[in-house]
């Protein structure tokens, strides 16, 4: 009956990866522990080759200011020589974990179910194309800006975008929310009445 519950717990973890991040394998493990003790009996499971799932997005609005122009002796504009743009791009920031060093201890004898969660990471910035919008144009043939500033330009537009997102609290909730996923899915089989929770 426990090797049932315990695989039927595997396959509810691995339907959860496929769904959200459209993984198709999911390779599962166990590793039986504390053999001498036979009032108890222990499983750890590990998810391997999964890749990244997010589990909380922002939408951060950066607005990026290029500014030049030719200089005489360092320090005096020459006239008709600045080029300056203004404009914001949307950008769409993910956070969320590397599913293979995701952990579960299971404690049957303690009525434990253990969860070792990695460091919440940033797995994506994109900036939305579509979005874009320009507040100020001012181009001179003189000072033309090179393709490398614009790609800088935009590096810098990804930067500012994960800053403001993790001030926002971006990582807070994507941990959250992962812990309410798995909690949810494995107490389907581990009820809550009968097991204690909890995240390391």
């Amino acid at each position: 009956m426990k090797k049932d519950r315990k695989n039927r717990i595997i396959f509810i973890l691995s339907v959860l990866l496929i769904v959200s991040i459209g993984f198709p394998i999911v390779k599962e493990h166990f590793f039986p522990e504390n053999k001498a003790e036979v009032s108890s009996q222990a499983v750890k499971l590990r998810l391997e080759d999964i890749g990244e799932l997010a589990t909380q997005e922002a939408y951060v609005t950066s607005v990026n200011t290029i500014d030049k122009s030719q200089k005489l002796f360092g320090s005096f504009q020459i006239p008709f020589t600045q080029t300056k743009y203004v404009y914001s791009y949307d950008c769409q920031v993910k956070a969320g974990y590397d599913f293979s060093k995701i952990t579960v201890h299971v404690d049957d004898a303690k009525k434990t179910v253990t969860f070792h969660l990695p460091t919440c990471e940033i797995l994506s910035t994109e900036i939305d194309t579509d979005s874009l919008k320009v507040y100020h144009e001012q181009e001179s043939v003189f000072t033309p800006v090179k393709l490398k500033e614009s790609n800088e330009a935009l590096q810098k537009m990804k930067e500012d975008a994960q800053t403001q997102a993790i001030h926002n609290g971006i990582k807070k909730a994507a941990k959250e929310n992962a812990q309410k996923m798995l909690k949810a899915l494995v107490a389907q089989m581990l009820p809550e009445d009968e097991y204690t929770y909890a995240f390391q």
